[in-house]
């Protein structure tokens, strides 16, 4: 059904229209993200990159680098959608002019093949994604999830950039994909945002290649990864430890083997002291590998969830995961899943975890 035209969507027009005009500037050619310059595609792959990126990922609302309407759409349907666009750009130039990372830290990804999303995914969803993409207007039919040609583009870089990570994870140690982390996603449909399963892919990849056997999914998003659990559910050599707030999306959770429920305003202290069990998970289970998804949304500030968590708090999460796998000599591949503060909050946590990372 159509939403009529009411004065709550025009305001909301009149916003996508401002943030239409904040993104144009952002992504000027003068003003363009490092990482997006041309320059960038002379990058060969070096010994040191551990951390994996596309240029895709700095402009996933946008197709063939020109401003897309479809984002001036979006707001006038749905309302006011909390996925920042300008995430991904604004946090790969706070990387680079604070010189946390060289270009020779970067990893520099191609699109999946279309074709491997078979793997772990099926054909009548891929047809129904690509659809959507090439028929951005029939996709808002989706409300929460709608999709363009460049958001496409995003999610193959994306899904690819996990699996990328995790080889680079076995032969490093860590690794870490400036995005991913996409847990709502189902076989055969989209959810939460999310539409290809990167991780679940990744491992199942892997696995294909008999590169690993035995995986621990460490799930640090504020939400339950409904998606992941979903493809494991009886797979013995997959253990998910997801912590997640129990009153919000989704509202159906998938049981798995680990799980720490929190109540809303769960502060630092008592948060990562439930973390703790993490330690006792990776003895008992002694993984291959593991997949760590570091969600900014368990940040006080977030807007989807209602934890209490200090940026000092997530940065003292991060470390304890990372540290925990240094020391077993567990590799482990990073993806930066939810986040739905203010633009620089949510810049800042990523960057704390990146930085997290390269340090161990």
């Amino acid at each position: 059904m159509r939403t009529p035209l009411t004065r709550r969507n025009v305001l909301f027009g009149l916003g996508a229209l401002t943030v239409g005009v904040a993104a144009a500037k952002y992504l000027s050619k003068d003003a363009l993200s490092p990482l997006l310059s041309q320059d960038l595609h002379s990058l060969k792959s070096s010994s040191n990159a551990r951390v994996v990126w596309h240029p895709s990922y700095g402009m996933p609302w946008y197709s063939n680098g020109e401003k897309f309407i479809f984002e001036m759409l979006v707001p006038m349907t749905i309302g006011a959608h909390p996925v920042n666009i300008l995430r991904y750009a604004a946090l790969s130039d706070e990387l680079l002019q604070q010189g946390i990372i060289t270009k020779q830290d970067v990893e520099l990804l191609r699109l999946i093949d279309p074709a491997i999303l078979g793997e772990f995914h099926t054909p009548k969803y891929l047809q129904k994604v690509k659809r959507l993409a090439e028929n951005p207007a029939l996709s808002l039919i989706n409300r929460d999830n709608p999709i363009n040609k460049g958001l496409y583009d995003f999610y193959l870089a994306a899904t690819e950039g996990t699996y990328i990570a995790a080889k680079i994870a076995l032969e490093k140690g860590n690794a870490l994909n400036l995005s991913g982390g996409f847990h709502h996603a189902f076989k055969d449909h989209e959810a939460g945002f999310c539409f290809f399963n990167d991780v679940a892919g990744a491992i199942i990849r892997l696995r294909k290649q008999n590169v690993v056997n035995k995986v621990l999914i460490v799930d640090l998003d504020v939400h339950h990864g409904n998606g992941n659990a979903s493809y494991f559910q009886e797979d013995t050599n997959t253990c998910i430890f997801d912590m997640y707030q129990g009153d919000i999306y989704p509202s159906e959770k998938i049981p798995v083997e680990h799980q720490i429920v929190l109540e809303a305003g769960e502060t630092d202290r008592g948060y990562l002291s439930k973390l703790e069990s993490l330690s006792d998970v990776v003895s008992s289970f002694r993984p291959d590998m593991a997949f760590y998804l570091a969600g900014a949304d368990p940040f006080e500030g977030d807007k989807l969830g209602g934890l209490d968590l200090t940026k000092k708090g997530l940065r003292c999460r991060d470390d304890f995961v990372l540290r925990l796998f240094q020391e077993r000599n567990i590799p482990v591949a990073v993806t930066l899943a939810g986040g739905y503060s203010d633009l620089e909050d949510l810049v800042d946590i990523n960057r704390g975890t990146v930085e997290s990372v390269l340090a161990t």
